[in-house]
């Protein structure tokens, strides 16, 4: 009988199943887990956006175990953490060069997942220190989030640095696995080659949700946000919409953003400068937590920026934690593959149009709550079929054992 397979991951920002943020890799990993696959996880030990220490306590005997890399707590963009990007990947491989003692510790494949592409680069070495496969998870394009959010010149010399590691990195992977369903143009395009690449998306644990639940007759229209406050989440639009509906004097619509990040403050403080009296801004909550306190939400609403980037699709990791919810979601976006559209499950808007936003709000509001229920069902079970994370996990699993020649038949594909 073959021994379990051993995947590391290095990625800064992972975190465990129930911290606050994005708990994709720790979640995939537990599933995996029932598909004999071992996940060691490099990762650091303060968040990116809130920068809390961690911590270790360790609830779930198929969770993933985590390798924690000290880097400084950096809470902006620049140089600093630029700096420490670069230092987490050069200690993770560090950390991982030396062979394991024992056989059934070392490594059988190393993923590198792109929150930032040096982490990344750091788990190519790995693979060639170890003589893995290594696979490249592709969740952000870089550079070109840099250009296209933050405006960073095409000639900047960390552009210029990022492209050629893009480059390298596509051209070098054994597999691909990508969040956006129509990426794998630009990184063949990118690499100059064919490329394995497999489709996973974002998506729901359902062992962590209850059953949908239909909303009763209540007073009050409760729209609420859960992610990070940071500028490609465009919450300004947000808050212009909420100021649109107060002077309209609709008393009976009420805001609430849950979460963290860089543009936090200045939010809070236009929403008190504007005199915004039913905005109320809320501390990030576990995972746990968060999933009890959507369906409380009579509309879920994410934004985002006006930009090129979405071309290929979106798959954040918010959205699915709304559909799981069964409540209508309004999303603020320009994409031709739209999971919320998809599933008919609310409306989508111009991204940065507060006036579209609010007239969704209303609109939804206007409902007949059996409407709204039937909205958020038709979210749930889409949800359901199409983006439940212990399938995803048993897909790349198989293609995890195919690429190191555990498993017979083609890598890579959508299903």
């Amino acid at each position: 009988m073959n021994r379990p397979l051993n995947l590391w991951l290095v990625n800064q920002y992972a975190i465990r199943i129930d911290q606050p943020g994005i708990t994709r890799h720790a979640t995939l990993a537990k599933f995996m887990h029932d598909a004999d696959v071992r996940t060691k996880i490099f990762a650091s030990p303060t968040h990116y956006w809130n920068v809390p220490e961690k911590e270790t306590e360790q609830t779930d005997p198929r969770a993933p175990s985590f390798h924690y890399i000290i880097t400084s707590a950096v809470e902006t963009n620049g140089v600093r953490r630029v700096l420490s990007m670069v230092g987490f990947s050069a200690r993770v491989f560090v950390a991982g060069f030396r062979r394991p003692a024992d056989p059934t510790e070392r490594p059988d494949v190393v993923e590198g997942s792109s929150p930032h592409p040096f982490a990344a680069l750091a788990a190519w070495g790995l693979a060639k220190r170890h003589r893995t496969p290594f696979v490249l998870e592709v969740r952000d394009l870089w550079p070109a989030s840099l250009v296209e959010l933050m405006g960073v010149s095409t000639r900047h010399p960390l552009i210029v640095t990022l492209r050629a590691i893009e480059k390298f990195l596509y051209r070098r992977a054994d597999l691909v696995i990508t969040l956006l369903p129509g990426s794998e143009r630009h990184i063949e395009a990118v690499a100059g080659r064919p490329v394995p690449f497999l489709w996973i998306p974002n998506g729901i644990d359902l062992s962590r949700v209850g059953p949908f639940t239909p909303q009763s007759p209540h007073e009050g229209v409760t729209v609420m946000y859960a992610g990070a406050h940071g500028i490609p989440n465009a919450l300004e639009t947000m808050l212009e919409a909420a100021e649109m509906l107060q002077d309209k004097g609709r008393e009976d619509i009420r805001f609430v953003l849950i979460g963290d990040g860089k543009e936090k403050a200045k939010l809070r403080q236009w929403a008190q400068s504007h005199g915004l009296r039913h905005v109320e801004f809320r501390d990030p909550v576990s995972k746990h937590e968060l999933l009890a306190t959507l369906p409380g939400a009579d509309i879920l609403v994410i934004t985002f920026r006006r930009t090129g980037l979405y071309k290929d699709g979106i798959s954040p990791n918010k959205v699915f934690d709304y559909l799981s919810a069964g409540r209508p979601v309004i999303i603020a976006v320009d994409t031709p593959v739209n999971p919320v559209e998809a599933a008919g499950a609310g409306f989508t808007t111009e991204p940065e149009d507060p006036g579209a936003l609010a007239g969704a709000i209303e609109k939804i509001a206007g409902m007949p709550l059996d409407e709204r229920n039937a909205m958020g069902e038709r979210g749930r079970r889409y949800g359901e079929a199409n983006h439940d994370l212990s399938r995803s996990a048993q897909r790349i699993a198989v293609a995890l054992r195919r690429l190191v020649g555990r498993d017979a038949g083609p890598i890579g594909g959508r299903d």
